[in-house]
């Protein structure tokens, strides 16, 4: 019930009662997991690190679990070093799920491990019936980081094929045409 509360936007009494639940089974680690969760939604970092260092703590093989503490290291704390390790395990754990391989490429992006994240990112965009924009948007990010710009350039192109109103990626794109001397392009995807 905690979980359909939290769906339908009642955080308060999903925490109510997964901190009760907690309480009376301290060593689940769904309940942990349902209560970082929770903690997430309110963006209360600290309390979902508490419970999602503990869920992993009691289950290191809960995918879920280690992506949602690379989550709010990544994504609430800003520490992009802090969110490879959760997101490795993650992926480790679950290596076709696309969207713990595509956080752990944009973690690897953001600590500055361009050629790791290239092949991760690479992975989630040669799988079969990937039409996602997140990986394509995140490979090109890390290849422009790395100062390859024509592969920046095709991967921001098919990102933006996907979601062609994606500010930043218009911007990521100017650069690697800026990058590639290519004047014409680079003023057309800079004026957008």
């Amino acid at each position: 019930r905690s979980l359909q509360d939290l769906g339908a936007g009642q955080t308060d009494l999903a925490l109510q009662d997964l901190t009760q639940l907690r309480d009376q089974n301290p060593e689940s680690a769904a309940v942990r997991l349902g209560l970082g969760r929770v903690q997430i939604a309110r963006r209360d970092a600290a309390g979902a690190l508490v419970e999602l260092q503990k869920a992993v703590e009691l289950d290191p093989k809960n995918a879920e679990a280690q992506y949602q503490l690379g989550y709010v290291q990544h994504a609430m704390k800003q520490s992009a070093a802090a969110a490879v390790g959760p997101y490795e395990q993650a992926v480790a754990l679950e290596p076709g799920n696309t969207l713990f391989r595509t956080s752990l490429g944009s973690a690897l992006t953001d600590a500055g491990q361009m050629d790791r994240a290239v092949e991760e990112l690479t992975k989630v965009t040669a799988t079969e019936g990937y039409a996602g924009w997140q990986a394509w948007y995140y490979l090109g990010a890390a290849q422009l980081k790395a100062s390859r710009f024509k592969e920046a350039a095709a991967a921001l192109e098919k990102a933006l094929a996907v979601k062609p109103d994606n500010a930043q990626a218009e911007a990521f794109l100017a650069w690697s045409y800026f990058g590639l001397k290519d004047a014409t392009n680079f003023k057309a995807h800079g004026a957008k």
